[in-house]
């Protein structure tokens, strides 16, 4: 049995560190085989089209972030885990080169904003996946911003590119905590699709974007177990508003009351 850990969208300085530190120390406790992040891990703000002509454009630096996404997301979860990691590209990722493409063509050959650098894949040794990363037979995994339909169901997004694509689709951007099965054919031609979305590791609180500071996302990350047939199980983790959660009947992060009357915050509970 292979095990899986998906890291779901982050997009630091964006995230509820909890969460994240959370996540963290599961992964220490519960040694995967591999870890996917989804994409999204560093939100670049200031060059996203939300903030062009804006004082936000200003306001943000890309460094910034980066360091900020390296010192609070990857190198925790490199101290943790030296086995095998890679990251998808997603809509995040893609923001500071997109910009310098669309803005400074001139300067747009250089390497230097692309995610992978500014990120230092290649310092901590991170694998960068593509658009898509076919993770076993039959299943694929991307991050969702490629023009696929949405949804405002958990799991239809995936489902509905599963659907498309013809394999079952593991997928963030979303934000959403979902997972949908769809069979289809006769007898010995019967397939089954899944679509699986694996939730978020965002501070709503900081995503001042949203109207009236609430929207259709659920926190959580999602656990892949892979047969030695290639059959997938796919297990959702839901996270409490504290972030704490619950794998293989082990809680994380839950809080504990200490003999001072005060809650603290136990790992592995």
């Amino acid at each position: 049995m292979k095990r899986i850990v998906v890291l779901p969208d982050v997009q630091a300085p964006l995230e509820d560190g909890r969460m994240v530190r959370n996540w963290v120390n599961f992964v220490k406790d519960f040694k995967p085989d591999e870890i996917i992040g989804i994409g999204d891990t560093c939100d670049f703000t200031a060059p996203s089209r939300w903030n062009k002509d804006t004082k936000g454009e200003f306001e943000n630096d890309v460094f910034e972030q980066a360091e900020y996404t390296k010192r609070k997301v990857l190198k925790p979860t490199r101290e943790v885990f030296d086995g095998k990691f890679g990251i998808l590209r997603s809509n995040h990722g893609d923001r500071p080169r997109d910009y310098l493409r669309k803005y400074a063509p001139a300067l747009s050959k250089t390497e230097m904003f692309d995610e992978a650098k500014l990120l230092d894949y290649e310092g901590l040794e991170i694998n960068d996946l593509g658009d898509f990363y076919d993770f076993t037979d039959g299943w694929t995994a991307t991050h969702g911003h490629l023009g696929f339909s949405a949804s405002r169901y958990a799991g239809g997004a995936a489902m509905a590119a599963a659907r498309r694509i013809g394999k079952s689709v593991v997928m963030g951007h979303v934000h959403k905590l979902g997972l949908i099965n769809e069979s289809r054919g006769y007898k010995g031609s019967l397939q089954t699709l899944t679509g699986v979305e694996v939730g978020h590791f965002m501070d709503i609180n900081k995503a001042t974007y949203l109207k009236h500071g609430a929207t259709n996302w659920q926190p959580g990350f999602t656990v892949l177990y892979v047969g030695s047939y290639g059959d997938v199980t796919p297990v959702l983790v839901p996270m409490a508003s504290d972030g704490s959660f619950t794998v293989e009947g082990q809680r994380y992060g839950a809080l504990k009351r200490g003999a001072n009357g005060k809650f603290t915050q136990k790992v592995g509970s």
